[in-house]
């Protein structure tokens, strides 16, 4: 195998890890989908005032 394969193979993982693989610690979310709630459920901040 190329470094180019062991660098695919990579990012194919972290993209299943994070974007497909329900976690159980983690309502059976993927990390992305709660990630993605966590900041939805945040207050929107105002912006500062120059």
């Amino acid at each position: 195998k190329t470094i180019s394969d062991v660098e695919y193979a990579l990012m194919e993982w972290c993209d299943w890890y994070n974007n497909a693989r329900l976690h159980s610690r983690l309502d059976y979310l993927t990390p992305a989908e709660y990630e993605t709630a966590y900041y939805a459920q945040l207050s929107p901040r105002r912006p500062a005032l120059v």
